[in-house]
């Protein structure tokens, strides 16, 4: 079954003709492989966020949480919300959707996870989406991040921007970022190494395919960030 939200929605109804928000749309979709569709616009306020926690649907019934028009979905944060937070959720695939300025008490941009102290087995996949920009500098937190969590695909994946790391994972098991690019842009003050790509951080079974990264180093003048001087 196909449901559908949107930026102006109208209703609970979730309906293609009645569109509802995408945390009421998360909801009612289930876990029957179902599929929410975002429609064109820009997703803001706590109903915008795509927030999914313990979804368990199946190998044969995945469920899909995708733009309708690739690209054309933006969950904005506005520096307060976790744009996207995918938690103790299995066969779930996220698909086609921008994400950016994180905030709040957690402000990683895009978060694929399990519980802390524990490795949630979730076969999820993040396919074409843009993560960019963390709101809360010298706060350790990153624009992409795997945590605790087994067996993870990230495909056509990109993230840059402010943030400690751009692309990491740590305390995983069996993740695969194939095609995916990461440009570190900003951080604080702090002296904690940073990172576009990390690489290997306390898991295992970790591949990357063809992937990318890149260190931005330009002055204040020609970067948008700001950064006062070349250097991490």
């Amino acid at each position: 079954i196909n449901y559908y939200a949107s930026p102006t929605w109208s209703g609970t109804v979730c309906s293609q003709g009645s569109p509802c928000t995408v945390s009421q749309g998360v909801k009612t979709m289930g876990t029957g492989g179902n599929t929410l569709f975002l429609t064109d616009g820009i997703y803001t306020g706590d109903t915008g966020m795509v927030v999914v926690s313990g979804k368990v649907c199946t190998a044969v019934a995945r469920c899909y949480i995708k733009a309708l028009n690739d690209g054309a979905v933006t969950v904005d944060g506005q520096y307060a919300r976790t744009p996207l937070d995918l938690v103790n959720s299995a066969y779930v695939n996220i698909e086609g959707i921008n994400f950016k300025r994180s905030g709040g008490s957690s402000p990683d941009v895009c978060k694929i996870r399990g519980s802390n102290g524990t490795s949630f087995v979730a076969h999820v996949e993040i396919k074409r989406v843009i993560c960019y920009d963390v709101g809360v500098l010298d706060a350790n937190r990153h624009v992409v991040s795997i945590h605790n969590i087994e067996d993870v695909l990230l495909e056509d994946v990109a993230g840059f921007g402010q943030g400690r790391k751009v692309l990491a994972q740590y305390q995983s098991r069996r993740i695969t970022w194939r095609r995916c690019f990461g440009m570190w842009n900003k951080y604080g003050s702090d002296t904690q190494p940073k990172s576009s790509l990390d690489l290997l951080y306390n898991s295992e079974d970790v591949l990357w395919e063809n992937c990318i990264g890149e260190w931005d180093e330009l002055v204040a003048a020609n970067n948008r960030y700001g950064n006062a001087a070349p250097g991490p």
